[in-house]
């Protein structure tokens, strides 16, 4: 989700655009056709060789000139050839992409009142056919989107909901603390730390959506139901990350692999079922002595299935979608983070630095406020590293991009990936430099503010992120208060699916600031 923070700034960089660029984006969106002859068709957008009925699929077979390449390098390669706007079409689909942030902000501003996004187009299948076609908020458009965006977001979005769950939050990373001591080997290695960031970002998850602890890092009893749910949220993970890459073969027939991610589905939604009434029970209970319920003390989800407008099954289907999406990028995002702090350890003495200075006994919440590195790290990482590569919008309204038409429903894919690695956007631009997010940074004046967006931006961006980011740092800062990381793995390889995974094992050395740890 953007936040209030994050909205403001926006809307401040935007404010300085505004004056030389508003009337020409508007114009992009709203100039009729008959109005400006100069405008170019849809059919004439370049891009790579289409043939009837596969289209431009045909590039990626076996001798295809995509065969072989990662997404980026295949992005990069037609921006090379055909600039910052191409075509493609698959079957009788059309896809536009797009890689300069001014078009990036031409397709938000035309958002309309509901944007429509395309993706998880397995989770929307499998609602459709298993769920009574009740949809969640990243599958939902329309007035069923927007029903559950405003209620979701009325609670996320409040700073006091997210803190309510920082002891908790707290808790957990002192437990992965705790787990990388139990697990790294006498010369303080750990061979592959993914694991363990997918349990911390489970435990989180948890937390949000069921008040409930799964103790999936340090309990030595065998638990059949987490070890379960954990394996059926890795399914899933996997199953919506792969889609992308493989015909949709489960709309005609249902193959093996479609139907482990449907039972893995119906397990998830039994727990969100089961454990979401006992929060509410429990809710129920403290109201009974005079405890305020408000859904912003803990009992959000409780909150949300008494007290808001919404059904049962319409918050156990949210809260499917916040396992779903949350534990994939917060473990992929803080295995990133630590990454490119072990790799680059003058950047990571420089935050312990910071953390010195603010954090005396206890890490609280007003700490974390105050460590504005803390911060510009993070966002360096996402920009370095992003867990998603872009967005995919469907146009509500016609508009013109860089000279051409672009009708209403096209399906639009922004690549802000490549906008953040991009030297016309960033100076020095394959550099880790977190300095270029603080404020006293000139250069930071001139970051355009749709180059780097990896939460997205609008109605249509991560409602979760305050919470995502809460975890993220209490991992990071606990961790980093006990050991000197070092990234000792092979050369960091990537998985692009719905979301950009790490492809290596996350190998890293563990050395105690304290040397009775």
């Amino acid at each position: 989700m953007t936040t209030t923070c994050s909205r403001r700034y926006i809307g401040l960089q935007l404010y300085k655009y505004a004056s030389c660029r508003f009337k020409a984006t508007m114009a992009a969106i709203l100039t009729p056709e008959c109005e400006t002859e100069h405008v170019k068709s849809f059919e004439d957008i370049p891009g790579p060789p289409s043939p009837p009925f596969l289209g431009a699929l045909v590039n990626h077979f076996p001798f295809g000139a995509f065969h072989g390449k990662t997404p980026p390098q295949i992005y990069e390669m037609c921006r090379q050839k055909y600039g910052d706007i191409y075509k493609e079409r698959i079957f009788h689909f059309s896809f536009v992409h797009l890689f300069d942030p001014d078009d990036f902000e031409t397709v938000f501003r035309a958002d309309g009142k509901y944007p429509i996004r395309e993706a998880f187009m397995t989770l929307t299948h499998y609602n459709k056919k298993y769920n009574g076609n009740v949809q969640g908020i990243i599958t939902s458009q329309n007035e069923t989107w927007q029903k559950l965006r405003s209620t979701f977001q009325q609670k996320m979005l409040r700073p006091k909901a997210v803190a309510a769950y920082f002891d908790e939050q707290s808790k957990v990373a002192d437990e992965l603390v705790e787990k990388i001591s139990r697990t790294k080997c006498i010369n303080g290695i750990i061979e592959d730390l993914r694991s363990d960031l997918t349990k911390f970002a489970t435990e989180g998850i948890g937390l949000v959506c069921f008040n409930k602890r799964f103790d999936l890092l340090l309990s030595k009893e065998e638990n059949a139901e987490a070890r379960q749910f954990l394996y059926s949220v890795r399914v899933i993970m996997e199953t919506t990350h792969n889609e992308f890459r493989r015909l949709p073969f489960y709309k005609l027939f249902e193959t093996s692999s479609y139907k482990e991610f449907v039972k893995a589905k119906i397990f998830v939604k039994e727990m969100a079922n089961k454990y979401s009434k006992q929060a509410l029970k429990e809710m129920e209970e403290r109201s009974k002595d005079g405890t305020e319920v408000d859904g912003e003390n803990g009992d959000l989800i409780p909150y949300l299935m008494s007290k808001s407008s919404l059904t049962e099954e319409e918050v156990f289907k949210v809260i499917s979608e916040f396992i779903l999406v949350g534990v994939d990028t917060t473990s992929h995002h803080i295995a990133y983070m630590l990454y490119l702090l072990g790799t680059h350890p003058e950047v990571q003495e420089k935050l312990y630095e910071e953390m010195s200075r603010h954090i005396d006994n206890t890490l609280s919440i007003d700490n974390l406020q105050q460590m504005t590195y803390l911060k510009a790290v993070d966002k360096e990482v996402h920009r370095m590293l992003p867990v998603a590569g872009g967005t995919i919008r469907r146009l509500t309204q016609d508009i013109n991009l860089r000279g051409y038409h672009i009708p209403a429903g096209t399906t639009i894919a922004v690549h802000w990936e490549q906008s953040m690695l991009d030297e016309v956007n960033f100076k020095d631009a394959l550099s880790f430099k977190p300095e270029r997010w603080l404020r006293e940074n000139a250069d930071r004046k001139e970051i355009h503010p749709f180059a780097a967006i990896p939460f997205g931006v609008g109605q249509r961006s991560c409602i979760g992120r305050r919470f995502a980011e809460q975890e993220t740092f209490l991992a990071v800062v606990k961790i980093l208060q006990s050991y000197e990381i070092e990234y000792v793995g092979e050369e960091l390889k990537l998985d692009y699916g719905v979301n950009v995974a790490p492809a290596t094992k996350m190998r890293f050395q563990f050395t105690p600031r304290n040397p009775k740890d």
